[in-house]
């Protein structure tokens, strides 16, 4: 999943929405496949409790699902939420941010 980069519009609203669910608690990190993306980025799928956040920023349109193979485990759900977050508007999705035209890349 991707979200707003400082730069970006919603960037403030992602990071709340991030920082609601997971700020102060205690976090379980699950990898997929790889240790980290070709930045270097640790990839991790974030549970605090039964709450899988990534779902939930995505779901809420905080977020965008991205592929980064060979790590797909959760892909095609988190597709299918990043696609009716666009539909709705939620989220950062009003804001252009996301490329809404091809939410299943």
């Amino acid at each position: 999943m991707n979200t707003p980069e400082r730069n970006e519009p919603c960037f403030d609203e992602a990071t709340q929405a991030n920082v609601d669910l997971a700020l102060g608690k205690a976090v379980h990190l699950v990898s997929d496949v790889s240790e980290t993306d070709r930045y270097g980025r640790l990839l991790r799928y974030v549970y605090v409790g039964d709450v899988f956040v990534n779902l939930e920023l995505v779901a809420q349109g905080y977020a965008e699902a991205v592929l980064y193979r060979p790590d797909d485990r959760h892909y095609e759900l988190l597709s299918e939420l990043e696609a009716e977050a666009a539909q709705a508007g939620l989220g950062c999705h009003r804001t252009g941010v996301f490329d809404d035209g091809d939410a299943r890349r």
